[in-house]
């Protein structure tokens, strides 16, 4: 009270405070909160963000309402699903990963593949054009030198490359074509 009527240059009272209504309530030990002001400050709260994890932490402390932006038993599903996902990302890599013949750079390949979309139908796409490129001439050139780093592999989406048509070598002999 002191604070406000410091702030205001008045002498202001709880029956002051008491006509703003539900605008304003009172917390423990005579302290006072507007209701909507960590809405309108902050939108809606969450623990990603750290800037919001201490207004989180004070307002759990002294019992402040605030609103989640979505049910926290909601949020902890949510947080399984994804959990679940990164599961079933993981087992994808690990197969793109067993298929792939060139084993170099595992942690920049893995970041490649979670930006894909859809891992189970691309892991099957892979599978499909792994069966020709690895025998194209540019895989089995000087013992697999030209094959492409996973990741380089996965993030210009090889995969979806049309396979090159194997033409028969031409020989040469004292310049005429045979």
């Amino acid at each position: 009270m002191e604070l406000a009527s410091f702030q205001i240059g008045e002498t202001v009272l709880i029956d002051d405070l008491k006509s703003f209504g539900e605008r304003i309530k009172e917390i423990q030990t005579g302290k006072f909160y507007l209701t909507k002001f960590i809405e309108y400050q902050y939108g809606n709260l969450t623990k990603e963000c750290p800037a919001h994890r201490p207004v989180i932490a004070l307002a759990d402390r002294l019992l402040i309402p605030y609103k989640y932006p979505i049910d926290r038993v909601q949020e902890k599903e949510k947080e399984k699903e994804k959990e679940k996902e990164k599961e079933k990302d993981s087992s994808s890599f690990l197969s793109f990963w067993a298929l792939y013949p060139k084993k170099k750079n595992k942690g920049d390949a893995a970041k490649a593949w979670i930006k894909i979309k859809e891992p189970a139908a691309t892991i099957e796409l892979i599978k499909t054009a792994l069966q020709w490129q690895m025998k194209s001439d540019q895989w089995i050139k000087d013992n697999g030198q030209y094959i492409p780093y996973p990741s380089s592999y996965l993030n210009a989406q090889a995969w979806l490359d049309e396979p090159t048509k194997l033409e028969p070598k031409k020989q040469y002999m004292g310049g005429l074509v045979l």
